[in-house]
């Protein structure tokens, strides 16, 4: 996130995006909501995401969906 803020034009939105599954680590990544405490200290002026779902490689998991409001 660091490289990708340092070499972005000024005026041009960045907005991250995570992959994984919330409440749980998915294939070596941490739960999202670990992923997206720990993007919001790092980067306190970030104040949107992206989530990557796994729902249409996994369809099983599509129950685990999740919003991300208020976050």
């Amino acid at each position: 996130m660091q490289t990708v803020l340092e070499r972005t034009p000024p005026g041009i939105v960045v907005v991250p995006s995570l992959a994984g599954v919330w409440g749980r680590p998915h294939t070596g990544r941490p739960p999202l909501e670990v992923q997206m405490a720990a993007l919001q200290a790092a980067f306190p002026f970030v104040d949107s995401v992206s989530h990557f779902a796994y729902a249409w490689q996994e369809p099983e998991l599509e129950r685990e969906r999740r919003t991300c409001s208020g976050h």
